[in-house]
């Protein structure tokens, strides 16, 4: 509230930051589940941007796609339809259809058809948006992992494990190349590839990756880190789907330690 009351004062010699104020406070209402407060805060967002940059601005655009989010929350689908073509018509016709933000736009779009099962559509968006994000932030770049990520889960929706495997292990490769094999978003996405592989049936390569991702989280993390323990958690279940239920129990019981701050027995 004191930032919107900041971004108030300072209206006429930064408007962009009284939109996005009023844009952050819509994302806290929403997070907090209180919508039709959110949208308040959205509509006053559009009626700023508008007042500042003129009617059909690109900020007018950006604020439609977090609108469209909303109201995909509420189940409102054909709202939520109309706003994201509005947003992207915006965003085309101001930005060029090849800009980053129209790929953000995209790619939020298709969780719309995802969540409708519309797979056809919702890859269509998503091969889009990723066409768009490796001709301007680049294929090597971790800000083309979102797009990546968006479209390997699809094809593992639609039973496509190949395809999906490919674009996890392009995802990890970037992760490894740009922060090194000892970095927490390695063992993330070593997690990803281990569950893509026991969807399969895959057990020893899931044990592998899972293996891999507590080794690298051990020396990423500090002991008592709750995401430790999931990982523990994650791998005692692959063990004990293997029958190695010593081993399971044991890093249940280290896990519960990091959880539950209790002492794991020697």
């Amino acid at each position: 509230m004191a930032e919107l009351e900041t971004a108030k004062q300072v209206e006429t010699t930064n408007p962009k930051r009284l939109v996005e104020a009023y844009c952050d406070l819509g994302e806290l209402y929403q997070r907090q589940y209180q919508n039709d407060e959110a949208e308040k805060q959205y509509n006053l967002a559009i009626e700023a941007a508008n007042k500042a940059f003129g009617v059909g601005n690109a900020e007018v655009g950006k604020v439609l796609d977090k609108v469209a989010q909303m109201k995909v929350a509420k189940y409102d689908m054909e709202t939520a339809v109309s706003l994201w073509e509005q947003s992207l018509s915006i965003l085309e016709s101001t930005l060029g259809p090849e800009h980053i933000e129209v790929a953000i736009v995209l790619s939020n779009y298709s969780e719309l058809y995802r969540k409708e099962a519309n797979y056809e559509k919702a890859e269509e968006l998503c091969t889009r948006a990723l066409e768009i994000a490796e001709n301007t932030v680049g294929s090597e770049s971790t800000e083309y992992i979102p797009y990546l990520y968006k479209l390997g889960c699809l094809h593992r929706a639609q039973g496509k494990y190949e395809l999906a495997e490919q674009i996890c292990l392009k995802a990890l490769a970037i992760i490894e190349s740009t922060y090194g094999a000892e970095h927490i978003e390695v063992a993330r996405h070593r997690c990803e590839l281990a569950t893509l592989y026991r969807s399969q049936g895959k057990d020893m390569e899931a044990l592998k990756q899972l293996e891999s991702a507590l080794e690298v989280a051990e020396t990423a993390l500090e002991p008592k880190d709750k995401e430790l323990a999931k990982i523990m958690k994650s791998l005692a279940g692959m063990y004990r789907r293997m029958g190695r239920n010593f081993e399971a129990d044991r890093l249940d019981e280290k896990a519960n330690g990091i959880r539950y701050g209790v002492a794991a027995h020697r």
